[in-house]
């Protein structure tokens, strides 16, 4: 399975912000856009892991879409 995710990153002053509009609640900020989007990443492992623990469905839509074809399939 493979899942694509949007992430908006915007300058904030001095740091950058970062969230994903599919993930409620998700913003973390980095000193640059690349330590944003790294802080981003990890996260959403934790929102995933969490959303897995509770039994919550992914929040699919144009933010968040999800390739149900298995790896290597074209």
């Amino acid at each position: 399975m493979r899942i694509g995710i949007s992430v908006v990153v915007e300058p904030d002053g001095d740091e950058f912000h970062a969230y994903c509009p599919a993930f409620k609640g998700l913003h973390v900020y980095g000193k640059t856009p690349g330590e944003a989007i790294e802080r981003t990443g990890a996260a959403l492992r934790w929102y995933l892991d969490s959303l897995e623990r509770h039994g919550d469905p992914l929040p699919a839509g144009s933010d968040c879409m999800v390739d149900a074809a298995p790896r290597g399939a074209s």
